[in-house]
């Protein structure tokens, strides 16, 4: 559970991702894609270590520790089941095209 407690507090720290850029030509500060996608990998990566839960309260992430986290990570779960079934059924006219329409295998790659 320790290990937990440090993912958590590192997401801490991180916070949210700031409007730490500018754009001097029309004066706005505006989030780097770069800085979307690397906290959008961060977090796909603890999720595959650590029960990771959306905070709807905080539009926020944390780890899953106490009882009371059961239906958020209930909900987690589903919705990834169902994410992955969607993204699943993408597959089937992928396959058909590679197989049906030229002979090929999808396992070659």
């Amino acid at each position: 559970m320790e290990i937990y407690k440090s993912i958590n507090n590192v997401m801490c720290d991180v916070g949210a991702i700031g409007k730490g850029k500018y754009n001097a030509e029309q004066k706005f500060n505006y989030r780097g894609v770069e800085d979307v996608m690397n906290a959008r990998d961060m977090l796909s990566e603890i999720a595959k270590r650590a029960p990771l839960i959306s905070v709807s309260d905080t539009s926020g992430y944390r780890i899953a520790m106490r009882a009371s986290d059961v239906d958020d990570a209930m909900h987690a779960y589903n919705e990834n089941k169902k994410r992955a079934g969607e993204i699943l059924k993408r597959n089937e006219p992928l396959e058909k095209f590679i197989k049906e329409d030229f002979g090929a295998s999808t396992n070659q790659h």
